[in-house]
Formats: C-alpha cells, structure tokens, sequence
C-alpha cells in the first residue's frame, strides 16, 4: 500500500510524542518571539518536522481545552487548525487508530511505528 509510511523510528506514536516539560516551555518561549501561534496555545505533542499540537488555555474562551493542529508546511491556514474538542477525543481517536490497524507498531524493526494515513485520517474524522 503506497500510503503507509515506516519513516517514523523514534517516536511514541506514529504521529509523534508527548513533549518534556521542559520542550514544551522552550517551544513556547520560542512562539513567543516568532508568533506562529497567539499566546493562549501551549505546546504538548510535536513531531521531528516542527509540526505541534496545541491545547487552548484561555478558560474564557469558547475554545477552551481545544487540540489545535500547528505545521510550518500548511499551505491552507496560516494559523492552528481546531483539530480534536478535547484531549479526551485525542485519545480516543488514538485508540481506536490502533484497534483499526490505521497506526501499529512493527516489533521486528526495532519498534519503528507505522501509519496508513487515509485510514488514520478517516478515523480522526469520525
């Protein structure tokens, strides 16, 4: 299948990994001086390619606890895109991810994780 990608060796998830505490404030102290993102974004989950997700913090906002997709290479949006309600959601759509064999990990080759992209795409937008 051409749209199944081994590439990703060192990452939790296929997609990409929970950031330290300590990434995520370097990150944010970097947003600070570029502006890729309004302030009220945090940082916890990025991959190797500077493409982030973001949770919303501002409670005051209708948005609040919102995921929110960041990538340098989007060409549609120059700002985060909503991209799950919720971690709850996040999680989930993860979950069921595995479960649909859409991401998986593949134990013979050093435990390099696996996506197909249009089924993980599908699932992400149930």
């Amino acid at each position: 299948m051409e749209n199944l990608d081994y590439s990703v060796d060192s990452t939790i998830l296929p997609w990409g990994n929970l950031l330290s505490l300590e990434d995520a404030l370097d990150i944010d102290a970097d947003n600070k001086k570029n502006g890729d993102w309004r302030p009220t974004l945090k940082p916890f989950f990025a991959n190797f390619e500077g493409e982030h997700y973001l949770v919303e913090t501002d409670k005051l906002s209708g948005r609040y606890g919102m995921i929110f997709f960041y990538s340098p290479n989007m060409t549609f949006a120059t700002d985060p895109v909503p991209y799950f309600d919720n971690l709850e959601a996040m999680l989930i759509t993860i979950m069921k991810s595995f479960e649909a064999k859409a991401q998986w990990y593949d134990y013979e080759k050093s435990f390099n994780a696996g996506i197909d992209y249009n089924l993980a795409e599908k699932i992400t937008q149930e």
